[in-house]
């Protein structure tokens, strides 16, 4: 079970220098460096190989019943993670990912989030499955226009994608 230290401390009024300071330092620890997101197929790649803003569109999910809209992506915490992702199936027992897979630098994701035009709307977290050890999501505030999505959409898939990891599996 995962423990949010960062909200528990800023939760209490003891030391708030101290705490802000604290949970910012769990946050970072508790995170790799990267995370990877699944390319379902070839039409989320462009002809010169990059991914397509689409693949970080965020759908409403009304199920998730909190104030965010949420993405799957899995955490990159070992060599394994990535071979993990190309290897996920869908319930069919096709592959899932068959274009591959992007690795997203978390400090880019970090960097945009701080951008004034972006500034809070975007986010995310580790939230294991139990088939799944690496899963966790990007998270974007849930409300945020369509036109605000796009722009985060873009801006992921132009200056957070670190690489892409080809599928080789089909």
């Amino acid at each position: 079970m995962h423990l949010d230290i960062s909200r528990i401390l800023t939760s209490t009024n003891l030391f708030p220098g101290f705490c802000t300071l604290l949970s910012l330092i769990c946050k970072k620890m508790d995170y790799p460096d990267n995370c990877i997101k699944g390319i379902p197929n070839n039409t989320f790649i462009t002809n010169e190989g990059t991914p397509t803003a689409n693949l970080f569109y965020f759908l409403e999910n009304p199920s998730r019943g909190d104030e965010w809209v949420e993405q799957s992506i899995n955490w990159e915490d070992g060599d394994s993670a990535v071979e993990f992702t190309l290897n996920q199936k869908k319930d069919t027992g096709e592959i899932h990912f068959k274009g591959g897979a992007a690795i997203l630098s978390r400090n880019e994701l970090e960097r945009l989030n701080n951008r004034p035009q972006i500034k809070g709307l975007l986010s995310y977290e580790r939230k294991p499955l139990p088939n799944n050890r690496y899963h966790g999501n990007l998270l974007m505030k849930s409300g945020t226009s369509k036109q605000t999505m796009k722009l985060i959409a873009s801006a992921i898939a132009l200056s957070s994608v670190e690489k892409l990891v080809p599928s080789k599996n089909i």
